[in-house]
This record gives C-alpha cells, sequence and structure tokens, in this order.
C-alpha cells in the first residue's frame, strides 16, 4: 500500500481519537495524550506542527473557543466551577439541613424552648404577706410577672379559710392580675377584753401548677397569709372619783342631783366621767357609742319649767369649781325630755374626737348634765336624782 495513504489514515483515526477523549474532561484527555505521547503514537505531534491554530485539525463537533459546555482545554467542567461536582448536587450545609427536616441552630433558639424561659412569679399581693388589720370586706388581689394562664392559676388556688368554692375569680383584660372575692365577709374575732381576742388569721395558697400563658410553671408555691381586725365590745362605768352633783359655788352634794333648790337658791349640775384609758391604743373605727341613763325620782314640776335635762361634752382635771361652767366641746343635747326614766344616746362623735385627740381629753369621755333651764323662781324645788349605777356607756369597736 501506499505509504502516503498509510499515513493519512493514521492522522485520521488519531484525530477521531483526540475527540472522544477531549469529550470525557480534560484530565482523561490529558492522560490518553500523555499514553500516545509514550507509545510512540506521531499523531498529535503532526497536528501541532501542520498548523499554529490550537483548533486546527479539529473534526466537527469538538469543543473549542466560545463553547459555553466546556473549556479551553476541551473539558466539560473543572474542580473550579462552584458548581461542578459534588456542590451542583445541593450538598451544602444549608441544603442538608433543609432536607433532613432537622432545625439548624438559628431555628432552635426561636423556637420557644420553654428551659429558656423565666418562669412567671408573684410581683404583689393585697392584703400583703403577713399584714394585720384587715377589713372583713377585704379581696385579695394578686398581680404576676406577666399574664397568665387563667384556668390553671384557679386550679391552683387552695384555701381552707377562704375555699374556692366561696369565692369568685375575677381577671383584668391583661390576665397578669386576679382578684378574689370572697362571697360572704370575712369574721372578725369577737369579745369584751382587748387583751385576750386574738385576730382571726386567713391564709391562701396558689401552687406551682399555675402557668404563664405561655405555659411555663410559677416559680414556685406562694403562700399568703393576713388577720383581720379585731371586734370589740366594751362596757364602761361612771369614774366615781370624777363623777357627782356639782353646786354653782362649787360646793359638791351627797346625792346626784340636779335643778334649783329653793332653800339655798343654788343651781345644781352633775359631773360624768368615763375612763377610757382601757381603750387600745389604736381604735380603727368606732361602731357604736350609745350612752344610757336613768333617774330614780323627781321634784316639783321640772318638766314643764325647766325645759328637759340636756347633756354637754365637756373636760376637766378635777372635781373643782371651775368645771361648774369649764369649756364644752358639744352643743347641748336633749337627754330627758318626759317623764321616762331611762335613755340611750348615740355619741359615737363625742367618743371619737377622744380617740382622735387623746391629749386633749387625757382618755376620758365626759358629760355635764343639767336642766335646759335652771331655776324658774317658784320657790320650790324642781329637778330629779339620778340613778348612777345606771350612768354607763357601751362601745363597740374595731381594733388591730
Amino acid at each position: 500500500m501506499n505509504t502516503s495513504i498509510i499515513r493519512n489514515r493514521l492522522l485520521i483515526l488519531a484525530a477521531l481519537h483526540l475527540t472522544a477523549v477531549a469529550g470525557c474532561g480534560g484530565d482523561s484527555a490529558g492522560s490518553d495524550t500523555d499514553a500516545s505521547a509514550e507509545d510512540g503514537s506521531t499523531g498529535a505531534m503532526s497536528m501541532g506542527e501542520d498548523s499554529d491554530d490550537p483548533t486546527d485539525g479539529a473534526v466537527p463537533g469538538t469543543p473549542g473557543e466560545g463553547d459555553t459546555t466546556g473549556g479551553a482545554d476541551g473539558s466539560t467542567g473543572g474542580a473550579d466551577d462552584p458548581t461542578d461536582g459534588e456542590d451542583s448536587t445541593g450538598a451544602d450545609d444549608s441544603m442538608e439541613d433543609s432536607s433532613t427536616g432537622e432545625p439548624s441552630d438559628d431555628t432552635g433558639e426561636s423556637s420557644g424552648d420553654t428551659d429558656e424561659v423565666e418562669p412567671p412569679t408573684v410581683a404583689e399581693t393585697d392584703p400583703a404577706n403577713g399584714e394585720d388589720a384587715i377589713t372583713n370586706d377585704t379581696t385579695l388581689f394578686v398581680r404576676f410577672s406577666e399574664p397568665m394562664d387563667m384556668l390553671s392559676v384557679e386550679a391552683a388556688y387552695q384555701s381552707a379559710d377562704i375555699p374556692a368554692g366561696a369565692v369568685t375569680f375575677e381577671w383584668n383584660a391583661a390576665g397578669d392580675e386576679l382578684t378574689v372575692i370572697p362571697d360572704d365577709q370575712l369574721a372578725y374575732a369577737f369579745g369584751s377584753n382587748p387583751n385576750l381576742v386574738v385576730a382571726n388569721e386567713f391564709s391562701y395558697t396558689i401552687g406551682a401548677e399555675a402557668e404563664s400563658a405561655l405555659g411555663v410553671a410559677l416559680e414556685e408555691p406562694v403562700d399568703i397569709s393576713f388577720s383581720t381586725l379585731r371586734r370589740i365590745s366594751q362596757h364602761f362605768e361612771r369614774d366615781e372619783s370624777l363623777s357627782a352633783q356639782m353646786r354653782n359655788d362649787g360646793n359638791l352634794g351627797l346625792t346626784p342631783y340636779i335643778g334649783d333648790y329653793t332653800l339655798d337658791e343654788a343651781t345644781r349640775r352633775y359631773l360624768l366621767t368615763f375612763d377610757l384609758s382601757s381603750l387600745p391604743s389604736e381604735v380603727t373605727a368606732i361602731e357604736m357609742a350609745d350612752f344610757s341613763a336613768a333617774w330614780a325620782s323627781d321634784l316639783g314640776d321640772p318638766w314643764i319649767s325647766l325645759g328637759g335635762v340636756v347633756y354637754r361634752q365637756v373636760s376637766y382635771d378635777g372635781l373643782v369649781p371651775a368645771a361648774f361652767d369649764g369649756p364644752t366641746h358639744t352643743a347641748s343635747d336633749a337627754l330627758f325630755v318626759s317623764e321616762s326614766n331611762f335613755v340611750s344616746m348615740d355619741v359615737t362623735s363625742e367618743l371619737q374626737s377622744v380617740v382622735d385627740d387623746p391629749a386633749t381629753f387625757d382618755d376620758r369621755l365626759q358629760f355635764r348634765l343639767r336642766w335646759f333651764l335652771e331655776n324658774n323662781l317658784d320657790m320650790d324645788h324642781d329637778g330629779l336624782t339620778l340613778n348612777e349605777n345606771l350612768l354607763e356607756l357601751d362601745v363597740l369597736y374595731l381594733t388591730p
């Protein structure tokens, strides 16, 4: 066979071989080319020698300049291509996290994990724990540090003294303030001796099962105790050392007589004292103060000519002449205005003045009893004799 024909066939085979290698990637082409050079093949060498154009001799379909499917070396993609190899399969970290359904660290932090949320606390109660002198119409107020799951809080409320079945629960719109309203007023401890009566104590608990609106349990159970006022009913009799009949000249009489007396043309008044030093130092409220009086006998016709017996609140330090016309602290009030021999008068305001200003009144409630008209000048005795044993004061008050 002609030598030139053989040479041409070899060149064509070499070109076809190079084209196939180029389609498999740059690395493979390089390896095969090197192998061809080593085994003595002169095809590639001849192509380079025949033309300065690096694409010279390439067969149609060989990747070349401007072809976006391959590089200049004929490869289809290199390791430096960011979309090449495994990266192009979506194997980056974020895609792996998304495909597995497992949240990333950032997603976990914002997922509302209750281990990271501060538990709710009780910020304020009214009455406060340990508070005393609470009135019997009080309600129980609880303010939380954040909105609460209302049903869980109500279920966590416990009290033997103010049971859940005997209260009404009310919430504010925000859900962080609870008011517990007892169905009945709380009981006051009651007695007649303020030194012996012990105040009633009430307590309630909000257990740790109470939860916030986020479902986080209360930090710890809350125990609240408080005590109410005491109601004392106290009886006072006249202080004999500061109670007596006094004439207008300052002399004291032996009988508790008030009115005019013809023989000496003198007028008699009666000075009456109740010693209140046994009252507690703090009286919250006076609910009742009744002054009762009675008379034993009358002389003449005082009900027509003298107009009735009146009393005024006064203050005096002793049964001395100055007490007959000493300072008064109230206007005259009627005591006996008819032949009825027993009366009971409301002296709450007078007693309150003593409680409010014990220094001025020296812990005493004092009255001066007299007729409205003290001498009718009819040359006869007109008056009445008091029953000293029935000059009494009954007080009902509240105290811590």
